[in-house]
């Protein structure tokens, strides 16, 4: 019996532990919301993300605009405040700002917004998923209902009722008195006047119902669940406006596709190019860095927001402050996606590794609050303040001690599942303590079993535990028949494998009674336990979103921090004052440099800048009183570059815009340069870039108009317009003409003229006096070095890529296009044409004027013509030539020919 029974624990230990855990994965898919999908896999966790949805919902009624945005990971709705229409582009600057996956608009929207909607890009598909939904959907009484029925931070649920409509979406109808009282307090979310936008917010809800009807069974209460945790109001008054032309001109996204084909596309694993994203992007956290895409789409234009994180950023970069951000940065990189992580506790799928990421948040947060305090001079510090407003020390600490007691990791990352710590409920320590001890207990039930059957039989009997199936004899089968070699009184057969049947007795059915499943029992207990501690942790779910907003806003200003030391940037000053000054001092030089240009170039030449908008007309009156020393209307509000082809003006027209100064300004970054005071800018318009593709029935010349069109429609005194060699691609002097008229346009706004730098090529402009003076007025060019006794044309000019001011006489082309390998003789015939139109000569005329060599040729020609002439055929036949001396002739006036 003894040899038996040590048989009986060996299997035991091979059979009861590893079924286990096939019956404990199988548990995950039927078992209660709060633990299904228990299984816990970390390698997978951060490289396997799951696409977390931006819902877009458009519309337009009339003359105003409305667009409503659900985050999904953190169950926010935003409203956006209803504008006046200002065109179809305004709709693809919008979606560029919000980046949106799935986007909602009515099908009774106008046909001609389709492109702006979907884009004319040449990716066969849209950066989102797009939604033609009926407009009815965008009805404006039925979404207010809607959203003051949404019981916001009591967890979601929402039950359901059949009725129609309000129902359908599982919200609440409780009579005109009580829709009253929620009209009220909705009120105090968002300003329920603006008609379109709420009706755009009841396009969503209906859209999140439909998608959880997908998702759960009927009669589940999670599928009437309204994830909407925060409804509130948003605006683009304070927000910079840049469209898809400025982003692309400029370089602030680039975004270079996996190498691997079946990583591209949407959904792949790309990454940042060389753009200015890219340079300034050192975030740690995941939500780190999507709110710094956001600071970068969209560029604020409220000032004290802005000095808040100018300020921040020179207090990190201080030399005594670099301990404090270098330990900030490294605890900044244990924290995880915690709206992703409590979304996953909200829908019961928190596997150990989001317990992990709570317990670590909680501790992290506690210490990057102590590490703040150590900042020097950190008396004004904006983030500093949000720390210790937002970071609630009790509440923190709860929660980390709450997850610490509770669950045990090592355990857990052992079997695969979240395993509750001992001595926490005392119903699972003794469930526990009989399970670890059914080792003997099968030993002794195999040895009662045992005791009544034959000597032979007992010596192959074993007695195993399977989870969920209970417990079981075990009879090995006979080798030649492949039967059980033994079969009991009152045994019934349950399953068999290739060397073992299983069966059931009377007495094992007793230990199922007795026993019961004693791992389901651990596991179900352990569920329970669980969800009552994510219950417990979701009560502070408000202090944990909002630690997580600040916690990001912190690395976004670490890692803006990390690239102005890194690159050498300096404390740009921004005032309301309608001015762009980068310019020399007496004691210290102050340029500006391109960020992107400066990394490819071994040397990158600085060059200044100093430009002033419309003082507008309030105050301009105060200017005109002498209250404003500033501004003035002799200041100049526009550049004009002219100068040599490849001579560096169009990377001088980015770096003055966004890349250096306005847009990093805005955004909250140091800037390159040494010194920069800059004003707010509310736009900044490019035609810099023509953006072709198949998909858009317009030639290269109608898109830079339509451009130029959009940019002056939306120009104000504080917009910054960047125009680069507008009107080619027509007529020279159409060109010509179109560029002169909108430069003066420009410049005859007054005070409400906005900062304007171009470039351009169209000497004749100047020369011809087509564009005439204007004190706000200023040409520059940039300078290059000439050498006329070089005898190679691509030897003739160097390029100095500085900026002085006054105009260039020639653009050079022909010697960019020696640099350029086109051939010597066409480079040539063009600079004698070249010369010939410089003096006004008639070039129809000069064409017909012959070289030399030209001259010979022709000379040549006409005497083998005449020679041809004289010969007499007839005379020649008559005499009996009969060909044959004719063929000779012609041969020698070939020959003549040849000769020359």
């Amino acid at each position: 019996m003894a040899s038996r029974s040590d048989h009986g624990v060996s299997r035991l230990s091979t059979l009861s532990v590893t079924p286990a855990r096939e019956m404990d994965s199988q548990r995950g898919s039927d078992g209660p919301g709060p633990l299904s999908g228990e299984r816990d896999d970390d390698k997978n966790d951060d490289t396997e993300e799951e696409v977390e949805d931006i819902i877009c919902a458009i519309d337009r009624r009339g003359q105003y605009l409305g667009c409503s945005v659900y985050i999904e990971v953190e169950q926010k709705l935003s409203l956006m405040e209803d504008i006046t229409f200002p065109g179809p582009a305004f709709i693809s600057t919008l979606l560029t700002q919000i980046n949106p996956t799935i986007l909602l608009y009515a099908s009774r929207m106008d046909d001609s917004l389709d492109d702006s909607i979907k884009g004319s890009e040449d990716e066969q598909t849209t950066p989102y998923r797009i939604s033609i939904r009926p407009g009815v959907e965008f009805g404006y009484e039925a979404a207010k209902y809607k959203l003051a029925s949404l019981k916001v931070g009591n967890g979601c649920i929402i039950p359901h009722t059949p009725q129609e409509d309000l129902e359908i979406l599982g919200l609440e109808m409780d009579g005109e008195q009580n829709r009253q009282e929620n009209l009220v307090r909705l009120a105090a979310w968002i300003n329920i006047s603006n008609k379109v936008s709420v009706g755009c917010s009841g396009s969503i809800l209906a859209y999140l119902q439909r998608k959880k009807a997908v998702e759960y069974l009927p009669g589940d209460p999670r599928a009437t669940t309204a994830c909407v945790a925060v409804v509130e109001m948003f605006s683009l008054k304070d927000t910079m406006f840049i469209n898809r032309d400025t982003i692309c001109s400029l370089q602030i996204f680039e975004d270079e596709g996996h190498p691997n084909f079946h990583m591209q596309g949407k959904g792949g694993r790309g990454k940042e190019g060389l753009s200015l994203f890219g340079i300034l992007n050192s975030t740690r956290t995941k939500t780190g860095y999507f709110m710094l895409k956001q600071w970068f789409l969209r560029p604020s234009l409220s000032l004290p927001l802005l000095q808040q994180r100018h300020n921040a950023v020179a207090c990190f970069l201080r030399s005594q402050n670099a301990h404090v951000a270098a330990a900030i940065g490294k605890s900044l990189t244990r924290i995880k996606n915690i709206p992703k992580v409590l979304a996953a506790l909200r829908k019961g799928k928190a596997k150990a590794s989001e317990w992990t990421s709570i317990l670590q948040f909680s501790y992290h947060c506690l210490k990057i609050r102590s590490l703040i305090h150590e900042l020097d001079d950190n008396t004004h510090l904006g983030i500093l303040i949000k720390a210790q407003e937002t970071f609630d020390i009790s509440r923190l600490q709860n929660v980390g001690l709450l997850v610490d007691n509770t669950i045990d990791f090592e355990d857990s990352a052992n079997q695969h599942r979240v395993v509750v710590k001992p001595n926490i409920d005392e119903r699972l320590d003794n469930l526990r303590r009989t399970y670890s001890g059914l080792d003997s207990l099968l030993c002794d039930a195999a040895r009662q079993v045992a005791a009544d059957l034959p000597e032979d039989v007992a010596a192959i009997l074993n007695v195993v535990y399977f989870p969920q199936l209970g417990y079981l004899i075990v009879i090995s089968a006979d080798p030649q028949t492949g039967e059980s070699n033994y079969v009991g009184d009152g045994w019934e057969f349950q399953f068999s494998t290739a060397t073992s049947f299983y069966y059931k007795n009377p007495q094992m059915r007793e230990m199922d009674e007795y026993l019961g499943d004693m791992y389901g029992l651990i596991c179900d207990r352990e569920i329970e336990l669980v969800y009552e501690l994510q219950v417990e942790v979701l009560k502070h779910e408000d202090v944990l979103i909002a630690s997580s907003h600040v916690l990001s806003e912190l690395d976004c200003l670490l890692s803006l921090a990390e690239g102005a030391a890194k690159y050498k940037y300096c404390h740009p000053l921004m005032t309301e004052e309608n001015i762009i000054e980068i310019k020399r001092g007496r004691l210290i030089e102050k340029k500006s440099r391109h960020p992107l240009q400066e990394q490819c170039v071994s040397a990158f030449i600085e060059n200044d800048a100093v430009i002033h908008g419309g003082v507008g007309r309030s105050e301009g009156v105060e200017s005109s009183e002498g209250n404003s020393s500033h501004e003035n209307d002799n200041s100049p509000s526009m550049l004009l570059l002219t100068g040599p082809n490849y001579s560096g003006k169009s990377v001088y027209l980015k770096q003055v815009s966004i890349a250096v100064i306005v847009y990093m300004a805005h955004i909250g970054s140091f800037v390159p340069a040494v010194h920069a005071t800059i004003g707010l800018t509310d736009k900044i318009l490019t035609r810099i870039q023509t953006r072709e593709s198949a998909s858009r029935i317009e030639s290269a010349f109608v898109i830079d108009i339509q451009q130029i069109a959009l940019s002056l429609h939306l120009a104000t005194r504080r917009s910054l317009l960047i125009i680069d060699e507008f009107g080619k691609g027509t007529d020279v002097n159409d060109g010509a003409g179109l560029a002169c008229g909108v430069f003066e346009h420009l410049l005859n706004r007054g005070v409400e003229r906005p900062k304007v730098v171009a470039a351009t090529h169209f000497h004749e402009i100047f020369e011809n006096g087509y564009l005439t003076q204007h004190p706000n007025l200023f040409f520059a060019h940039m300078k290059i070095l000439l050498d006329d006794s070089a005898e190679e044309v691509s030897d003739q000019i160097t390029y100095l890529y500085k900026l002085e001011a006054g105009r260039s006489t020639s653009s050079f082309g022909t010697c960019c296009a020696a640099l350029n390998g086109i051939d010597a003789t066409i480079v040539s015939r063009a600079e004698d044409l070249i010369l010939l139109a410089a003096r006004g000569e008639d070039l129809t005329l000069a064409c017909l004027i012959l070289s030399d060599s030209e001259k010979m040729e022709l000379e040549q020609a006409e005497k083998i013509a005449r020679e041809f002439l004289t010969w007499d055929f007839w005379k020649d036949t008559e005499e009996g030539g009969e060909g044959k001396d004719m063929r000779a002739k012609l041969q020698e006036l070939l020959s003549m020919a040849g000769e020359y």
